[in-house]
């Protein structure tokens, strides 16, 4: 088949049906600023010139490098921008974000029509990809790097296609360059992403069925070129190796366990809990059509490459001992892919008995998935709202400090803790709440951060030279805070109520008659 294609016009159903999908995260907007990130990204920064602004951004992103090891500009220059324009107005932050979110479901629907990927079976694979409530914690927050660069990296891949398609040279060039800005810049959210380069390289090499000869001959050695964002990889590596540091983050090496972990993983973000019995009903129509060879023949491209997609995104992320749902992208494409190929073999079936079982067993558990995504926003908007009321309290109180007693297996959890039914405060929060306060002006009531055991937490990200002794406690229990001394009294208690009632928050405050000094513990160091 010629990679030189009839050209197709731009299916403007798609623009539709990314806002349609996008829709389910209407309810974020009324979610107010979060407690794990937004802290110190969310306020802007006073500056009178262009210079300065660029300054302030390097500084941000090589003290991100510095302190934790990421190295991520493309998502410090959207947190800046957005920083400067919505000056500090949660619902404007979030309105940017349900409209990436849009722009993410739009890329994701025409990566699938570019992949020959039926109307409806892109649809429901795409909404299952973005509903995902394992998954979705780069919507309901604000400033993931992989919500920021799931756009970017989607084009990057469907420039690849169009570049393959292209008749004239000019075009091809300009599909290419944008092939290699929508890879550098995901990378340059995360570098993890540099697993989208094989799966790149074979859509530009194959756009229209798995044919490596007839790829050659048509594209010659062209595809190469998109190789390039490896050497970026490579040289952040061996500098990082070269200049690692205490305190920087370190990957253990891969594992076996990393593995399983992972694979456990791809199967929350996939919603077999809800869609599993809808996918297997699927599959087991094609499995009685006996249409394998019709499905290679019509979807190869997508499913090869899907597969180059999980392998490689399992494998950047073999070398780290922790899993998050995020964690799971850019490898959890590969299997929306399949997904999205198995439906689209389905539609096209002759038998309508079949069809209707399948289609509806899996639109019935999507259905359970949205239910359940939306669940989640209102958790995580409960959990918001407790800690902004328990601010807005302190506030108000005369001036002195606070100590944060957190619990050590939630903190270590990092954002799962927001997902977690426990209502254990996390380091991370407590962190983010004194940064909340000192960027409203509200600085007169610094934090101390302590574990549940009593002892002081260190963080390298949150340095304080010696303050008063605290003379308020904020535990996520209703018992006193007995590890840091006796005679405490509850003066304030916050609930908030989620899951129409069913579920709620909470979080007390603790004093004691006189200013008391803390009992000193043995230090302890966070991760």
């Amino acid at each position: 088949m010629s990679a030189i294609a009839v050209r197709r016009p731009f299916p403007w159903w798609i623009v539709g049906g990314a806002a349609l999908i996008a829709a389910l995260y209407l309810p974020s907007l009324r979610t107010p600023f979060d407690f794990i990130d937004d802290g110190n990204l969310v306020y802007p920064t006073q500056f009178s010139s262009i210079v300065q602004r660029l300054d302030v951004v390097w500084d941000k992103i090589r003290a991100n490098y510095e302190h934790l090891g990421p190295f991520r500009p493309v998502p410090w220059v959207h947190w800046e921008i957005e920083a400067d324009l919505f000056h500090g107005s949660a619902f404007a932050w979030r309105s940017a974000r349900l409209c990436w979110c849009v722009l993410a479901a739009g890329m994701m629907l025409w990566l699938l029509s570019e992949l020959r990927i039926s109307r409806w079976a892109a649809l429901l694979a795409t909404a299952l990809a973005m509903w995902n409530p394992f998954r979705n914690e780069i919507w309901t927050s604000l400033t993931l790097a992989e919500g920021v660069a799931m756009p970017y990296a989607l084009l990057g891949l469907i420039a690849a296609i169009r570049a393959a398609r292209s008749p004239h040279r000019g075009q091809q060039l300009g599909w290419d360059l944008a092939a290699l800005f929508g890879t550098l810049m995901a990378m340059g959210c995360k570098n993890v992403f540099v697993a989208l380069i094989p799966a790149q390289m074979f859509l530009r090499l194959c756009p229209d069925g798995f044919s490596l000869r007839e790829g050659r001959r048509n594209t010659g050695w062209r595809s190469l070129v998109l190789a390039l964002p490896v050497l970026a990889f490579v040289a952040h590596f061996i500098y990082f190796e070269s200049n690692w540091h205490a305190g920087q983050y370190r990957p253990p090496g891969p594992s076996i366990a990393q593995l399983i972990r992972y694979l456990n993983g791809i199967k929350g973000a996939m919603s077999l809990d809800f869609v599993g019995f809808g996918v297997g009903a699927c599959v087991a129509a094609l499995l009685i059509s006996r249409r394998f060879v019709d499905i290679w023949r019509s979807h190869s491209s997508a499913i090869v490459a899907g597969t180059l997609l999980a392998v490689s995104g399992i494998a950047v992320y073999l070398p780290m001992d922790a899993l998050s749902g995020r964690y799971t992208m850019p490898a959890v494409w590969g299997i929306d892919l399949f997904v999205a190929v198995v439906i689209s073999s389905v539609i096209s079936m002759p038998s309508v008995a079949w069809r209707r079982v399948a289609i509806g067993s899996f639109a019935c558990g999507l259905a359970g998935v949205a239910i359940a995504n939306v669940g989640r926003q209102d958790r995580f908007r409960a959990r918001a709202e407790m800690f902004w009321q328990l601010a807005h309290w302190v506030e108000d109180q005369p001036s002195s400090s606070l100590a944060w007693i957190s619990d050590s297996e939630a903190s270590t959890g990092g954002r799962s803790a927001y997902a977690s039914a426990a209502p254990a405060l996390n380091v991370e929060e407590g962190i983010h709440f004194d940064w909340h306060l000192q960027a409203r002006n509200r600085g007169s009531w610094p934090v101390q951060l302590f574990d549940e055991r009593g002892q002081t937490l260190r963080r390298v990200d949150f340095g304080r030279d010696s303050v008063a002794p605290p003379t308020l406690v904020v535990t996520a229990c209703a018992e006193p805070p007995t590890r840091l001394g006796t005679s405490w009294e509850r003066v304030h208690l916050v609930e908030v109520v989620y899951w129409g009632g069913l579920k709620r928050y909470s979080c007390s405050v603790w004093t004691r008659g006189s200013p008391a000094r803390l009992a000193q513990a043995p230090s302890a160091s966070t991760p």
